[in-house]
């Protein structure tokens, strides 16, 4: 057991064959002395147990604890014995580079940030075949390298993000309650904890260093979850009992429909199911629900209305870019993909992995213009459209997609042209339905 404790990495796991074992292995091999790793087995069957009570033998910075099947009630019993004075999250299938602990330490003590994100990775495959996305903790880069105060309108606009990509001081985590919902299974209990943590951090910290690794490709994720619409219902109803009970509800009410609305838009557009119009009819019963009992009824029809108007338009958008994929290869034409950003990463792995076809990338940052990424020079709109030709562009950004297609027909673009990559989750599947193959 490691006496002085700096930092204590929480991994829960059930059934985590065959991923804990390079998740474990980063975690151990981490030349970082205050570090304690504590894994929580949710009832596995298979090989894991064995597996992590043999490593716990020979490393005493290893402890072994048992929990029933709940993501929050496993973290939330290794929070309650954590020895560190900050928390970090390792999920059970990804894994960290190596000095991550001792880079974010450096910062947690340079800092004293209640609340430390980094940028990640997220990726498919393995060994030679791992391809990896480059993600940002923060959406602005302005964000970056200094300690924000008093930041809970900025951090609450940034959604949840990579929660597990950083460092919690445990006693901003324990002082504020912040525990994460103890619901079964592990179906959307980061988002709740990332809301508390967001509204009530004093200090936060995001760094541009990638150190964590977050794998797509696990069929027991969430984006494959079935009911996953309902238990984000029950998620934030969790969450409005804690904010109530906290007695700031009122203050951030608002901020907590946003996201749920976001996430809801996000989980029913890419539910597969052929109940789809039931399940839709079923959320908005369950949301009527919410806002009488807040008394709420005019921001109810106003929330249902964007909800209905987002919904028509990005099934639209959806089978149109799907349409298009499906006839790649008869569509002569140039393709732009106007994003270098995560989003541009992963529509540029599809169009030269999945359909062996090029494309010209734009950006309209500045910085980024005249820079190469994947081996294709960064362009500004003009200069890809001087000569008036024939293209399609593909929109890949999540935060501005609609000022970018309003950009796009301002340049006289046609509107059959633009094709809108926006849904970061309909682009993963169909690298993993590839990859599956």
């Amino acid at each position: 057991m490691c006496k002085n404790v700096m930092i204590s990495v929480i991994t829960y796991v059930k059934n985590g064959m065959p991923y804990i074992r390079e998740c474990i292995e980063s975690l151990i091999n981490q030349d970082f002395p205050g570090l304690e790793i504590i894994i929580v087995d949710g009832g596995s069957v298979d090989n894991t147990l064995d597996f992590i009570r043999n490593i716990a033998k020979n490393d005493k910075r290893v402890v072994v604890l048992n929990s029933e099947a709940s993501v929050g009630r496993q973290f939330n019993k290794a929070l309650s014995v954590a020895r560190g004075e900050y928390i970090a999250i390792c999920e059970s299938d990804d894994y960290v580079l190596p000095d991550t602990y001792s880079k974010l330490w450096t910062i947690a003590e340079n800092t004293k940030c209640d609340v430390i994100r980094s940028d990640y990775e997220q990726f498919v495959g393995n060994n030679e075949k791992r391809k990896c996305f480059r993600t940002h903790a923060a959406s602005k880069s302005d964000l970056y390298k200094k300690i924000i105060q008093n930041s809970s309108n900025i951090l609450l606009d940034e959604g949840v993000n990579g929660f597990w990509s950083g460092l919690y001081k445990k006693s901003f985590l324990i002082d504020n309650e912040i525990f994460m919902s103890e619901t079964p299974g592990a179906s959307y209990q980061d988002v709740g904890f990332s809301f508390k943590c967001q509204c009530l951090a004093q200090t936060v910290y995001f760094h541009d260093e990638v150190f964590y690794q977050y794998r797509l490709d696990n069929p027991n994720a969430s984006m494959n979850v079935k009911n996953r619409v309902n238990k984000m219902i029950s998620e934030f109803v969790q969450l409005e009992d804690w904010l109530k009970k906290k007695k700031i509800w009122e203050k951030y009410y608002v901020e907590y429909f946003k996201w749920e609305l976001t996430a809801l838009k996000k989980a029913y557009i890419n539910i597969d199911d052929v109940n789809k119009k039931e399940i839709y009819e079923t959320t908005k019963i369950e949301l009527k629900k919410q806002f009488d009992i807040n008394k709420l009824s005019e921001e109810y029809l106003e929330f249902v209305s964007e909800f209905d108007e987002y919904i028509e338009i990005q099934e639209k958008e959806k089978r149109k870019f799907l349409n298009y994929l499906d006839n790649i290869h008869s569509d002569k034409r140039k393709i732009v993909i106007f994003g270098a950003g995560f989003l541009g990463e992963v529509s540029s792995h599809i169009l030269t992995e999945l359909y062996n076809v090029d494309y010209q990338l734009v950006d309209n940052n500045k910085k980024l213009q005249g820079t190469i990424k994947n081996n294709h020079e960064i362009f500004s709109l003009d200069a890809v459209i001087e000569d008036g030709s024939d293209q399609v562009y593909f929109v890949s950004n999540v935060n501005y997609a609609a000022d970018i297609k309003k950009q796009l027909i301002e340049a006289k673009i046609n509107e059959d042209n633009i094709y809108i990559c926006n849904n970061d989750e309909l682009l993963l599947r169909r690298i993993l339905l590839n990859s599956n193959r």
